[in-house]
C-alpha cells in the first residue's frame, strides 16, 4: 500500500532504516502534514480494496499530535470486510468458434465463478481472451468495453460479470513476398533465405504472434 500514499514520514534516524538505503533519504526535506494529502491517500486506499472485491471496506485516519513537538503521527486504520466473489460470468459475442478455440477460451480461463472479485484479474481475463482469438485467425478481435458490464449486487454482497467481445472475420496467412527497397540488390541475400525464416506460411490460419 506504501507505493498508494503521498502523505510520508519526515526523516530521520530510526525511519531512514525502511528505505533501500540511507542515502534515499538523508538530507531530504522534512514533510509536512496535509489534510486534503492525508484525505486523497485514504480514497486511493479506499479504492485499491474496492478494485480487489472489498466493497464494504473502510478506511479510518487518526492523528496523534506529540506535545512538546511539531510532529504528527498518522494512522490508517482499515477494515476490509466481507470480500465480494464473482456470481457469475458470461461472454457474449464468442459465436460459432472452432472447437480448438473455444476450448481454449472456457476450458482454460484465468477467472472463474466464485474467484475473488479482482479488477486487475478481470482486466487480464479480457487480454488473455483477445489473445487467443487474434492467434487463432481473428485479426480485429476486440473487446467491447462499451457493451460489458460489471455488477455489484447488494442481496448476495457479489459480482455479476459480462465481458462483450467483438470476433470478426477469421483470416489466413496470404502470399508472403520480399522486396528490397534499396537501389542496389544485396546478391549475398536469397529471397527465399528470407522466407524460410517466417514462422508462417500462406494459407496458414493467422497467428499475431507470428507476425511480431
Amino acid at each position: 500500500l506504501a507505493p498508494l500514499l503521498r502523505t510520508k514520514a519526515s526523516p530521520g534516524f530510526l525511519n531512514k532504516f525502511f528505505y533501500k538505503s540511507i542515502s534515499e533519504r538523508l538530507g531530504s526535506p522534512d514533510e509536512f502534514y496535509d489534510p486534503l494529502v492525508l484525505w486523497e491517500d485514504a480514497e486511493r486506499v479506499r479504492q485499491f480494496y474496492m478494485d480487489h472485491g472489498f466493497q464494504d471496506g473502510r478506511v479510518d485516519t487518526a492523528l496523534h499530535f506529540l506535545s512538546g513537538a511539531s510532529l504528527v503521527e498518522v494512522t490508517l486504520r482499515i477494515t476490509e470486510g466481507y470480500r465480494s466473489v464473482i456470481d457469475s460470468l458470461t461472454l457474449k459475442g464468442i459465436v460459432n468458434a472452432p472447437g480448438e478455440v473455444a476450448r481454449a477460451i472456457y476450458d482454460e480461463p484465468g477467472v472463474t465463478c466464485g474467484h475473488p472479485f479482482s479488477k486487475a484479474l478481470m482486466e487480464e481475463e479480457v487480454k488473455r481472451i483477445v489473445r487467443v482469438l487474434r492467434n487463432a485467425g481473428y485479426a480485429r478481435a476486440l473487446f467491447q468495453r462499451e457493451s460489458s458490464s460489471v455488477t455489484y449486487r447488494t442481496s448476495s454482497r457479489n459480482y455479476s460479470v459480462m465481458l462483450a467481445f467483438s470476433m470478426g472475420q477469421r483470416y489466413n496467412f496470404g502470399d508472403v513476398s520480399v522486396r528490397n527497397e534499396l537501389e542496389e540488390t544485396r546478391p549475398d541475400i536469397n529471397p527465399e533465405d528470407v522466407l524460410h525464416q517466417l514462422d508462417y506460411v500462406p494459407s496458414e490460419v493467422f497467428n499475431e504472434e507470428k507476425v511480431r
